[in-house]
C-alpha cells in the first residue's frame, strides 16, 4: 500500500490540504512546519520515517 508523507504550513489553508489529502489517500501522514529551518527538521523526520518505513518491509 501506498504511504503519503504530506507536509504543509501551519495555517488554514496548510490544514484544509491535509483533510483533503486524507480523503483522498487512505495512508497519510501529516507533518507541519513553519518557515525556516523547521522545513528542514521536518523533512528530515519525514525522511527518517520513509527510511523506518523500508527496513520493516525487509
Amino acid at each position: 500500500m501506498m504511504q503519503v508523507y504530506h507536509l504543509s504550513h501551519i495555517d488554514l489553508d496548510g490544514y484544509a490540504c491535509q483533510l483533503v489529502s486524507k480523503q483522498f489517500f487512505k495512508n497519510t501522514q501529516c507533518y507541519n512546519a513553519n518557515y525556516g529551518r523547521e522545513v528542514s527538521a521536518r523533512i528530515y523526520e519525514i525522511l527518517n520515517a520513509i527510511a523506518q518505513s523500508k527496513e520493516s518491509e525487509f
